[in-house]
């Protein structure tokens, strides 16, 4: 990923209460899981809605995306600010219009304003998700970003409701690098995955982030973070100084929704040129050493 000298903003923090490398796992591009479930692959508007979850931890709610199996575990991607320093989280998946509820660990994390790291994962057992068998959503590679005017589809949870698919729009970009697109979101699509099709597949490309403007308004739009900066963050070796400014727009929200030193390792099945273990625990050293924000 290029390095990009970004300009300092403020922004405002306040959210509804997480591409990759292309798969080189060809057990995890074909949703197989050794001497486990397996699962299908997302091809469809519909299957985006179906690989989507709401992601609740303690006060505060927001979205996820179901990306696949590795290392025994099922990954879910969300952002860091969705389920800040929380160890566990519930993910509620919607089957046919049916309520079906897992327990999930809060497995990695990073969070870097300076450098547009907002990115968790929350993982379980895949026998766990096997009665519900969402699709997983392929990821895009360390390159992927958006393309202009593309058309994108994503689904996540309005005001922490249950999870409704949608289609829109990239319009443009801020310090081409963070996605702007219309519709604007609302509190409770923090994490939600942003989809295009890239070579005729449906992948993950960024991460649905911040309300650019105010809500109701006509002219707001939604801002979401390229999947690259997520394989930048997981690098092996990543840098422990942040020497750019904020990639966040003027005016930005996080949309959770609120009801009242190296690189950490990430599994090389989903695509990350790092080692990872299934008995690896949080890496919350990351967040210190590149200065990200603890909530």
């Amino acid at each position: 990923m290029k390095r990009r000298a970004f300009l300092k903003t403020a922004a405002t923090a306040c959210a509804a209460s997480l591409a990759f490398n292309p798969f080189r796992s060809l057990a995890l591009a074909n949703g197989s899981n050794v001497g486990g479930p397996t699962f299908r692959t997302a091809e469809t508007f519909d299957d985006a809605h179906a690989a989507s979850c709401r992601v609740r931890v303690s006060g505060a709610s927001g979205s996820g995306t179901f990306v696949g199996v590795a290392g025994g575990l099922a990954w879910i991607l969300t952002n860091y600010h969705v389920v800040g320093r929380s160890g566990t989280a519930r993910l509620d998946f919607w089957t046919n219009s049916v309520l079906e509820t897992v327990d999930a660990s809060v497995k990695w994390r990073a969070y870097d304003a300076s450098r547009g790291y907002d990115f968790a994962f929350c993982t379980l057992d895949p026998a766990e998700l096997a009665r519900i068998a969402p699709p997983f959503v392929r990821l895009g590679g360390p390159d992927a970003t958006p393309s202009r005017d593309a058309f994108i589809v994503s689904s996540g949870c309005p005001d922490g409701r249950f999870a409704q698919a949608w289609r829109g729009k990239i319009v443009s970009f801020w310090n081409d690098s963070t996605a702007l697109f219309q519709p604007p979101p609302v509190p409770g699509q923090s994490g939600s995955g942003v989809l295009e099709r890239v070579d005729g597949r449906l992948t993950l490309v960024a991460v649905l982030t911040w309300l650019v403007g105010e809500r109701g308004r006509d002219d707001s739009k939604g801002g979401a973070i390229p999947v690259a900066n997520l394989h930048e963050a997981a690098a092996p070796g990543a840098p422990a100084a942040a020497p750019f400014g904020d990639p966040i727009p003027p005016g930005a929200v996080e949309c959770r929704f609120r009801p009242r030193g190296s690189g950490p390792a990430l599994p090389r099945e989903l695509g990350f040129r790092s080692r990872w273990s299934p008995d690896d625990s949080p890496n919350d050293a990351f967040l210190l050493a590149q200065g990200g924000r603890n909530r």
